[in-house]
């Protein structure tokens, strides 16, 4: 990465576009976790939780972060 230089504009740029290259864009929107109410059936329950692990795992895929990642 370029050093960041306030003073030198076309540094600045090159720096300005590096960053926002690096910023990952998702392709499935992630959505907040609702919380379940404590009368919640077994059904439920275990429904909501393979849902929030298909997000995590969709994430974990999306930004790379496998056991092969350089990032680990």
């Amino acid at each position: 990465m370029i050093p960041l230089n306030l003073d030198n504009q076309v540094v600045l740029r090159r720096t300005l576009e590096e960053m926002e290259a690096r910023i990952p864009i998702r392709h499935n929107p992630v959505s907040p976790i609702e919380e379940l109410a404590l009368d919640a059936d077994l059904a439920t329950v275990l429904a909501k939780t393979n849902s929030v692990i298909q997000s995590f795992n969709a994430l974990v895929t999306e930004l790379g972060l496998t056991e092969t990642s350089p990032l680990k």
